[in-house]
């Protein structure tokens, strides 16, 4: 009799376990940090890249940083606060000459207009194409030193599709961080 209460209490202690497992496993969050990515929206999760802590380190990985900005400001919905901190994020990127002439007001407003007139004629970006790292072309300029990176944007424009190109130049400033100095369509093969 008192193996058989044994076995009893032995069975219902290992189905207490068992249950108990199933419903952390089936109600568990999971990892926090990889939940909250989960459901993050594309511009919450490029909001909350650390910009000053991990800077992107190659002239290809800025400007694929700049890429994620200009497709979620061009085809995501988001909040005028989200608006202000992507364009405020993205000015990370650039050179000092280049803030210099595009001021913080005036550079927040033009993206505004252009926003608004990709979506009133139906644009959208819907992929971008990175030169390959071995083409990215290195110069010094002015005891300087620079890179030439050429990115091919895809356009969905209302039912056609377009394809521009364009070449940013990169500068490494005072913290040897590689910033864009200025950038330009470019046309034709290149």
């Amino acid at each position: 009799m008192k193996k058989v209460i044994r076995i009893v209490i032995i069975g219902i202690v290992f189905a207490a376990l068992i249950g108990g497992y199933y419903y952390y496993l089936t109600t568990r969050n999971g990892n926090g940090a990889q939940n909250k990515t989960a459901n993050q929206t594309e511009v919450q999760k490029l909001l909350s890249e650390d910009l000053t802590n991990n800077y992107p380190t190659t002239p290809r990985s800025v400007i694929k940083m700049y890429n994620r900005f200009l497709k979620c400001i061009y085809n995501e919905r988001y909040s005028d606060k989200e608006f202000r901190q992507m364009i405020e994020s993205q000015r990370a990127l650039f050179d000092e000459e280049l803030l210099g002439q595009n001021p913080e007001p005036q550079y927040t407003q033009s993206m505004r207009n252009d926003v608004k007139k990709y979506k009133d004629e139906k644009r959208s970006i819907r992929n971008t194409s990175l030169c390959s790292g071995n083409e990215v072309v290195y110069k010094t300029i002015k005891k300087r030193e620079c890179a030439y990176v050429t990115c091919s944007y895809f356009l969905k424009v209302d039912s056609d599709y377009q394809t521009t190109n364009q070449r940013y130049v990169l500068r490494k400033d005072n913290t040897g961080k590689w910033k864009i100095l200025v950038y330009y369509m470019i046309r034709g093969e290149q």
